[in-house]
Formats: C-alpha cells, sequence, structure tokens
C-alpha cells in the first residue's frame, strides 16, 4: 500500500520513474535489512535466543517502514 501511494503521488507530481524508485527503495531499505538478518537467525536455527533476546513490539517496528510523510 506505501509504495502504491508513493506512487499514486509521485505520478500526480509528474515525477520521473527513478524518483518513484528511489523513494520506494528509501523507505524500504531499513525494514528489509533488519526481516532479512531476522531470518537468517531463525534459518541457523537461533530463533529461540532471537525470541529470548528481541521484545516483539522492537520486531514489529524495525520491520516498518518509519519516517513515511506522504503528501508533504
Amino acid at each position: 500500500m506505501l509504495t502504491g501511494e508513493l506512487a499514486g503521488i509521485a505520478a500526480a507530481r509528474g515525477a520521473p520513474a527513478a524518483s518513484y524508485l528511489r523513494d520506494c527503495r528509501r523507505l524500504l531499505r531499513r525494514p528489509f535489512l533488519v526481516s532479512s538478518a531476522f531470518r537468517a537467525i531463525i534459518a541457523s536455527g537461533h530463533a529461540g535466543l532471537l525470541a529470548a533476546l528481541v521484545p516483539g513490539r522492537f520486531l514489529f517496528h524495525a520491520t516498518r517502514p518509519s519516517g513515511l510523510k506522504l503528501g508533504a
């Protein structure tokens, strides 16, 4: 939904596709990196350690885009 909203804003502004793609990468980079790291930890068999050390609330927020200012 976020990238769709970004696409709508970019289209309304007549922004080039490269600008839209840059914004998408910036928005999704951290959540993708964090979730990739957690997937690797889980795949290595350390899910129990991850669950013991990382609060669920942190995991949720760390894997969501932040700083989104649409329509500004």
